[in-house]
């Protein structure tokens, strides 16, 4: 018995569970999906935002001198994207729009394209990407946004793991005395 649970251990740590997500945006409702549960968010957001809602404070009269540097952004970009250890990622992005100009509809679906290779990069940098689709549609004719999202992480323990180790070594190194900007990890 001892056996077959320490089996099942090491399988739920070194095995990759898929994590479905799903996102929706339209002009009234914006959804969110976790395999199949439906959480409604734009209600969540606007009773978030009335609790938050006080009258204005007066501006604080203490000022922060000195705020420290925790991350060194070039360090954390280099090692992140030298590890080897990231978890999968599959992406569909499903991207319709329309305005009531078409001609800004056109600058609208030129830009889109164009960000189309610097999210993918940015993506690269901490996942592993097994697909990447983009499919923007722009609507030349009626007045719409609508968005999809749909996205399944492979993600083990033993990778979440590591990328945390790698992002505490980075505190701890910018937390050192003798930090300066070309070191690396």
């Amino acid at each position: 018995m001892m056996i077959f649970i320490i089996i099942l251990l090491i399988l739920l740590v070194f095995t990759p569970i898929p994590l479905k997500l799903r996102l929706e945006l339209n002009k009234d409702q914006a959804n969110l999906y976790i395999y199949f549960k439906k959480i409604n968010l734009k209600d969540k957001l606007k009773a978030k935002i009335q609790s938050k809602v006080k009258p204005k404070a007066k501006p604080s009269k203490h000022k922060v001198l000195n705020k420290p540097d925790f991350f060194n952004i070039t360090n954390i970009y280099s090692t992140l994207k030298a590890n080897k250890h990231k978890p999968s990622l599959k992406l569909l992005i499903e991207l319709e729009f329309g305005f009531e100009d078409a001609a800004f509809t056109g600058l609208f679906y030129g830009l889109s394209s164009t960000i189309y290779p610097f999210l993918y990069q940015c993506l690269k940098l901490f996942f592993k990407v097994t697909s990447y689709i983009y499919k923007p549609t722009p609507n030349f004719e009626n007045t719409c946004f609508k968005l999809n999202i749909e996205s399944i992480f492979y993600l083990s323990l033993v990778k979440a793991i590591y990328i945390f180790y790698i992002l505490r070594k980075n505190y701890i190194v910018a937390q050192s005395p003798n930090f300066s900007n070309s070191t690396s990890v």
